[in-house]
This record gives C-alpha cells, structure tokens and sequence, in this order.
C-alpha cells in the first residue's frame, strides 16, 4: 500500500517546484540582468570563446569584461535558445526546487524529525523567496546544498570536491562560501 503514495520529498519537490515557476513574470521583472546573462551566453555558444573585452554596452566598450559566471551564462543562453524565457524560469524553478529537496533530504539522513525537517524546509524556501530570481546566484543555491551533503557523507570521494568547486566557481561568485 505505501508504494501508492507518494514520498513526502517528491511531494515537496512538486509543490516548490510550483511555488516558483508560478513566479514567472515576477521572477524575470524584479531584475534586469537576465538580459545581460542570456546575451553573454549566446556570444559563448556563438564564438565559442568566453569574452574577456566588454563588447556589449555603450559606455564600458573594450574595457576589461570579467565574466566569472559564464558557466551559468552559458546555461541561460542555451536554455534561451530551446525555450525562451520560459525555459529560463522552469530552469530556475527547477534549481530551487532541487535545492531545497536535497536539504530535506540532508536533514532525514541526519535524523531530524520529518515535521520538522519538512517545516524547516519550508520556512527556509520561504525566507530565500525574495531571491528566486533568474540569476546566476541560484547555482549557489544548489551548490550550497550538495558541498554540505558531501562533507557530512562519510564515504564522499576527496575528488569530488574539486570537481563540485570548478562548477560552482564558474557559475557564481559565491562560491568562496565552500571555503
């Protein structure tokens, strides 16, 4: 009988998953920078080279371009081109979701109370909700999420770490958070 019931993790996944993607508008309105992040993107998968000289605004042309999150950069771009706007807001959606499913999960590994697992889950979804945006800062997100999940794993390879800090580092500049 309990296979026909869903797992509260699949259930929390859904309904934050939900949570966010109906955000949408709001999600790419609050903050203009998605354009930004799209158009660096479309330039990388285009030319194939990440750009080191600012080649896209009036003022700032040809000086120094540092593009720390062109990982990321590259990932909106691409989803862009499949799925438009749209597809960056399920993308984010789908980010945030994972995150805060991967937490639960972290805290049912350690034993913590399912209720209370889950309502943490909750209220901390709920506290970052003013950042779901589309925004390179969700991979930190993630990254945040997964780095933990690996130090409190025991039979966690060594060689994962590097591997876990060259994605983050190249999607977002919080990664000195790993540190």
């Amino acid at each position: 009988m309990k296979q026909f019931f869903p797992r509260v993790q699949d259930i929390l996944f859904v309904t934050l998953l939900l949570s966010a993607s109906l955000q949408g508008a709001s999600m790419l309105n609050t903050d203009g920078d998605i354009g930004r992040h799209i158009t660096i993107g479309n330039y990388i998968l285009e030319n194939w080279k990440i750009p080191t000289n600012d080649i896209f605004s009036h003022t700032m042309t040809g000086e120094r371009l540092v593009p720390h999150e062109w990982l990321a950069q590259l990932i909106f771009g691409g989803i862009h081109k499949l799925a438009g706007l749209g597809g960056v807001v399920f993308l984010v959606s789908f980010l945030i979701a994972l995150t805060f499913t991967l937490t639960f999960r972290e805290m049912q590994n350690r034993g913590i109370f399912r209720l209370v697992a889950l309502l943490t889950t909750f209220l901390a979804a709920f506290a970052s909700n003013l950042h779901w945006l589309t925004r390179p800062h969700v991979f930190t997100f993630l990254f945040t999420a997964v780095w933990t999940y690996q130090l409190g794993n025991r039979s966690a390879k060594w060689w994962g770490f590097p591997l876990i800090m060259l994605l983050w580092a190249n999607t977002h500049g919080a990664f000195i958070a790993g540190f």
